[in-house]
C-alpha cells in the first residue's frame, strides 16, 4: 500500500517534486470529508461517491493515516487533538470543497452552451472522479461530452485505478483515455498531442481544459509551454478552466493554507497567463465563499484574493 500517494510520482524528473503524488491524496480526502460532513446546515458544498468509497475506514484502499483523518473529521472532539484536522486543515477541506463546486458548475454550463459534444481534458487529474460522478455523457441527446482524457503521471493512473476497482468496484469508462505524461520532461507535449490524437482527440472539435491544483506545481517555463500546447490543440469555442496560487498569501488566507515547498509558480493576476488561450475572467476563493449558501459560516473572507479560478474562451 502507497504511503500517502508519494510513490505515484517517482518518476517525475524534478527529485523536489517527486512526492506530488501525495497531494492527489490530500485533495481527494479533502473531498470525500466534505461529501460526508455533517456540521454544514445547508448540507456538504458537493457530493464525490467515489472519494467517499476510497476513503472509508474499514472497506477503503486509501493509505491508512488518510481514511483515519477523514473518519476523524466527522468526530467533534478528535478535530481539537488530532493535528491533521488543524485549522489549516479545515481551510483546505474548504478551499477543494469550493473550487470543485465552481469547476464542476463551469464544466456542466460549457455542455449546456452547445448542441455538440464536446472532449474534456483533465491535465494533472489526479485521483480526480469527474468522469464517474458528473452527468458528462447524455445517452438520450448525446449531447455532453463525447471522450474524457485524463493527463497525469503513469503510475497515478495505475494507483487510481486500484483505488476505484477494490473500494468501489468502479472501472475507468470506456470513454475515458488516461494519458501518461511528465510535463516537466523538455518536448513532453509533443509526445501528448500524439498521444491525444491516437486516443481519439479532435482538434476539430472544441474541447473542455481543466487545469485544478496543477499550474502552482509547473515552473514559469512549464506553464507557459503547457497553456501555448493547449491553446495550439484547441479549437474555437474551447474553454480552459484553472486555478492559481496568488504570489500574496496574508496571515489566515486560504492560499496561506495552501503553501509547499514543491510550488514553483503564483501570481497575483493570471489573466495574462491565460492570454495565449483567449479572453478570459476570474474569481476569487473569497468570492467564491460569499456565494455560497454556507457565507456566513466558511470562515473565509469575501476579500481573500489568495487562490483564484480563471476561464477563458478560445475565440
Amino acid at each position: 500500500m502507497l504511503v500517502g500517494g508519494d510513490s505515484t510520482t517517482t518518476a517525475h524528473a524534478d527529485p523536489s517534486r517527486q512526492r506530488v503524488g501525495a497531494t492527489a491524496f490530500g485533495v481527494a480526502a479533502f473531498r470525500a470529508m466534505e461529501s460526508q460532513s455533517n456540521d454544514r446546515p445547508t448540507g456538504p458544498l458537493i457530493h464525490d461517491a467515489a472519494a467517499e468509497a476510497i476513503f472509508a475506514l474499514v472497506s477503503g484502499t486509501a493509505p491508512l493515516r488518510w481514511r483515519l483523518m477523514v473518519w476523524a473529521s466527522k468526530k467533534p472532539l478528535l478535530k481539537l487533538i488530532i493535528p491533521l484536522l488543524s485549522r489549516r486543515a479545515g481551510r483546505l477541506r474548504t478551499m477543494v470543497a469550493l473550487r470543485t463546486r465552481h469547476i464542476d458548475a463551469a464544466i456542466d454550463t460549457a455542455r449546456r452552451a452547445t448542441a455538440t459534444p464536446l472532449q474534456l481534458v483533465i491535465v494533472g487529474s489526479g485521483l480526480d472522479t469527474r468522469c464517474l460522478r458528473l452527468k458528462l455523457r447524455d445517452a438520450h441527446d448525446a449531447v455532453g461530452f463525447s471522450r474524457i482524457f485524463e493527463l497525469d503521471f503513469e503510475g497515478m493512473h495505475e494507483e487510481k485505478r486500484r483505488q476505484l476497482a477494490e473500494s468501489a468496484s468502479l472501472a475507468t469508462p470506456p470513454h475515458v483515455a488516461s494519458i501518461g505524461v511528465d510535463l516537466s520532461v523538455p518536448g513532453a507535449w509533443q509526445e501528448v498531442s500524439e498521444k491525444l490524437t491516437s486516443e481519439g482527440f479532435l482538434r476539430s472539435r472544441p474541447s473542455v481544459w481543466v487545469l485544478e491544483g496543477l499550474t502552482s506545481y509547473l515552473t514559469p517555463t512549464e506553464l507557459k509551454s503547457t497553456l501555448q500546447s493547449i491553446a495550439d490543440l484547441s479549437a474555437p469555442e474551447s474553454r480552459l478552466i484553472a486555478t492559481f496560487l496568488s504570489a500574496t498569501r496574508p496571515p489566515g488566507c486560504i492560499g496561506e493554507a495552501c503553501k509547499l515547498g514543491m510550488h514553483k509558480f503564483t501570481t497575483d493576476d493570471p489573466i495574462p497567463e491565460v492570454a495565449v488561450f483567449g479572453p478570459a475572467t476570474c474569481v476569487t476563493i473569497g468570492e467564491l465563499a460569499a456565494f455560497s449558501p454556507e457565507a456566513a459560516r466558511l470562515g473565509v473572507s469575501a476579500a481573500d484574493a489568495s487562490y483564484t479560478i480563471v476561464t477563458a474562451t478560445k475565440r
